[in-house]
């Protein structure tokens, strides 16, 4: 992968030492093995259908890549471009800045956002994922302004931390809205109560969290936990209000097709 170079937007923020093993990872998650993954040291994961990610697959090859974004990575999460489910709701306006993109990866959802005019902070315990992102953006910023495109007036801020302690990356701000894109299915039960206390923690009062995880639906092998709606709403349930909730896919090329999944929407409770 193509490092950050010095024409970055951003400089990385860590919330902690800049070695990717200062940042353990959730209960069952190994930082090092992520950092590996996208560093391209080791293409298979652990748990996923087949073990290795397969280009093309399904129809997750019928729409190319923007031309900003990185190389492959042998990861089956890393599709070179926005989820299609996130990038629909963009479409219609949906998401109000500032918006925090907790595991945000090489960043794609959060540079869509971006274009949008939005003010977007990522997060990823992963420092090589930061890296990758800071290098998407500039490449990003770079590409529109070859084609006389203005509308990413503030390219995302990336910074490396855990969603388990998210007021420790963002300096105490808060957040209209909230994006987590496949982050919240690998927690334990123990780290989703800490999940629910970090999103909390950040968002402003009536903020809406936007959350795409696989479904009980996807029978097939491999990947992370599956969760119910009512797994979805006795994490969050608490804190937060179920808005709506629809079938979803989350593109992942170890899955044809992408993986059955649930988008849902929650709104802080005020009071």
């Amino acid at each position: 992968m193509a490092p950050t170079t010095s024409s970055a937007p951003q400089s990385q923020v860590s919330c902690g030492p800049a070695h990717h093993s200062a940042h353990p990872g959730p209960e069952g998650v190994d930082p090092d093995n992520f950092h590996r993954i996208y560093a391209g040291e080791q293409a298979r994961v652990g748990g996923d259908s087949g073990g290795q990610a397969r280009a093309g697959s399904g129809d997750l090859g019928a729409r190319p890549a923007p031309a900003w974004t990185s190389a492959k990575v042998p990861a089956p999460w890393a599709i070179g471009r926005p989820q299609r489910a996130i990038a629909e709701l963009a479409a219609r306006d949906f998401f109000e800045g500032p918006v925090l993109d907790i595991g945000c990866g090489t960043g794609e959802n959060a540079i869509l956002l971006a274009h949008r005019g939005l003010e977007v902070v990522g997060v990823d315990l992963v420092p090589k994922a930061v890296e990758m992102a800071k290098a998407n953006a500039a490449r990003a910023v770079a590409s529109g302004a070859a084609a006389g495109d203005a509308s990413m007036r503030m390219a995302p801020e990336f910074r490396v931390g855990s969603a388990l302690d998210l007021p420790a990356c963002t300096g105490g701000r808060t957040f209209r809205t909230l994006l987590d894109c496949a982050v919240l299915h690998v927690f334990s039960d123990a780290d989703r109560e800490r999940y629910r206390e970090s999103v909390t923690a950040v968002a402003e009062p009536g903020a809406r969290i936007v959350v795409l995880v696989f479904s009980e639906h996807e029978t097939r092998a491999g990947g992370p936990r599956r969760m119910s709606v009512r797994d979805i709403e006795r994490t969050l349930g608490p804190r937060w209000s179920l808005v709506r909730v629809q079938p979803a896919r989350y593109e992942h090329i170890s899955h044809d097709g992408g993986a059955r999944s649930w988008l849902a929407v929650l709104r802080h409770r005020v009071g």
